[in-house]
């Protein structure tokens, strides 16, 4: 109750002030400008009615702002905008003949004549009155048009996803209304941008993309006549271009490291420290967030699926590594694809085992010559011929083993190139995915 009758007689207070006529109507006026002033104010014009004949005609009121300088805050998302407000309308009461008083414009105190109670409700403070933009001097036409330039400092909401971070948009809305007037009493129209050739210090972080009012269809019960002004700020890549190039140097690099041969300790080191990197560098970016919606930055979930890539070939290694072949193991699917590939050049380029194909001919042209010949022909003393029969069950046995040794061989490394070239597909998609979705 008592916040109620503050309230209450801050705004009585308010109004009286507004309604208190500061030109001296009892003052003799020797100069052609007084003269002009005390006949215009001094005679039944009353600045608390609407400049209008006819009570059912509305107000026709024009705003525009000047942008002189602005502050963005991130992680409370708000806009701080310092400006010059202009506020256009017809006092119908306030004309004259310039033929009279050689006059064309005056220029009057806001508190003398009537005007418009516009006010931005974008205030997170709702119960602070801004004062910036009151008692400021006004300019007067002959025909009636009156014009009044306030520096005024607004604040606006921000709203941003993090979705495309760190290639995001924010916008922030500055709403403008009618304190005391319905919309059949007022008309309030706005210019269609924000003049910004004012502003001499830019944000460091955030560009200004645009500002432009927001063409929005209210429907015809609104109360209140409103205008909005949407700024769209777009962030800077400079800094966060440092910020993402060890990250995607790891990425390269847990890639690159498959090149090595499955079965080397070096590429398992690596995998485990790029592993590593992964948690350590998606914490980072963790910090980076302004953690103000719950959308998640596909920046973010780039790295985890990388991570998760990159425990999947730590996984993979080490089966392959510690997998022994099987001896008399039937011919499967992907020993004929294996070898299929391994037919071409570009698959003795990937599988890296061009010498296991030219061992595996030697060793079957070496085991069809000597199996020509299934005798040795040796002479004893006498000059008779014995034939000595060879028993060649061992040597075959070991050319089964080196075939199959090979075969194995080129299974593990046709899975290990494989898992190459689907990383690398992988790893092309996500990269895809990250670019932004500009709306």
């Amino acid at each position: 109750m008592f916040r109620v009758i503050v309230y209450l007689t801050a705004f009585l207070t308010i109004f009286t002030i507004h309604c208190a006529v500061a030109f001296n109507c009892d003052a003799e006026q020797s100069s052609i400008e007084g003269r002009l002033q005390k006949q215009l104010f001094c005679t039944d014009y009353d600045k608390s009615q609407r400049p209008v004949e006819h009570h059912e005609t509305a107000t026709n009121v024009s705003i525009s702002i000047y942008m002189k300088n602005y502050a963005l805050y991130e992680y409370d998302p708000s806009l701080h905008i310092s400006n010059w407000l202009s506020v256009s309308w017809k006092d119908e009461f306030l004309t004259w003949d310039r033929a009279d008083y050689g006059i064309d414009m005056l220029n009057v105190d806001e508190s003398d004549i009537w005007r418009p109670m516009i006010t931005s409700y974008s205030k997170k403070q709702l119960n602070t009155i801004d004062r910036s933009c009151n008692d400021h001097k006004c300019e007067l036409k002959h025909t009636g048009e009156v014009s009044c330039i306030s520096p005024c400092t607004y604040e606006a909401h921000c709203t941003s996803t993090n979705i495309d971070w760190p290639f995001d948009v924010m916008d922030c809305r500055l709403y403008f209304s009618s304190w005391l007037q319905y919309k059949t009493e007022l008309n309030m129209t706005g210019a269609s941008n924000v003049s910004t050739s004012y502003v001499t210090q830019h944000h460091y972080s955030w560009k200004l993309l645009s500002a432009e009012k927001e063409n929005s269809n209210h429907s015809d019960d609104d109360t209140y006549p409103s205008v909005v002004y949407v700024f769209k700020f777009e962030r800077h890549m400079g800094l966060y271009t440092a910020i993402l190039t060890p990250g995607f140097l790891l990425v390269v690099l847990s890639w690159l490291v498959l090149w090595l041969d499955y079965s080397s300790s070096e590429r398992l080191y690596i995998l485990y420290g790029t592993c590593i990197g992964h948690f350590t560098f998606m914490e980072f970016l963790f910090w980076h967030q302004s953690h103000q919606t719950e959308d998640v930055p596909k920046m973010l979930l780039f790295y985890r699926d990388s991570l998760f890539i990159n425990v999947f070939t730590v996984i993979l290694t080490i089966i392959l590594k510690y997998t022994n072949p099987k001896p008399h193991s039937p011919e499967r699917l992907i020993d004929r694809w294996a070898f299929r590939v391994a037919s071409t050049s570009l698959g003795r380029v990937l599988l890296l085992r061009g010498h296991f194909i030219g061992s595996k001919r030697t060793l079957l042209r070496e085991e069809n010559e000597e199996g020509k010949e299934h005798y040795n022909h040796a002479g004893n003393g006498n000059g008779d011929t014995i034939n000595l029969v060879i028993d060649r069950t061992n040597d075959n046995g070991s050319v089964d083993a080196e075939t199959e040794k090979y075969q194995h061989d080129l299974k593990i490394m046709f899975i290990d190139r494989s898992m190459l070239v689907c990383c690398f597909v992988s790893y092309v998609i996500m990269i895809i995915n990250l670019y932004p979705n500009k709306h």
